[in-house]
């Protein structure tokens, strides 16, 4: 009785082992994929690190050109007669200030 049990025991730590060692190598597969993507993604960090950064970021504003809302650049400059700016109090249809019945 004493070799059925010890046979017995000795399958379950054999079988214990074999599950170990499959567990073991599917998280080394794992450990080498998240290795090359953490690679990747630190080759992508590196290339957006070196793209030179603009002095200073571009404001636009919003203008009325030729009947239409349209965002330009603050140094652009637009004929007076076909803009109004979309800040003036004095145009409620561009301001978003409209009463609608």
């Amino acid at each position: 009785m004493d070799s059925v049990m010890t046979g017995n025991t000795t399958d379950r730590i054999n079988n214990a082992l074999a599950a170990l060692r499959s567990e073991m190598f599917d998280l080394r597969q794992q450990d080498g994929q998240l290795m090359k993507q953490l690679i990747c993604i630190n080759e992508n960090i590196k290339t957006l690190s070196k793209r030179p950064i603009p002095a200073r970021p571009i404001r636009k504003r919003m203008s009325l050109v030729k009947g239409r809302r349209k965002f330009i650049n603050p140094n652009e400059s637009i004929p007076e007669e076909d803009s109004s700016s979309a800040d003036s109090d004095s145009d409620d249809s561009v301001s978003g200030t409209e009463n609608y019945q």
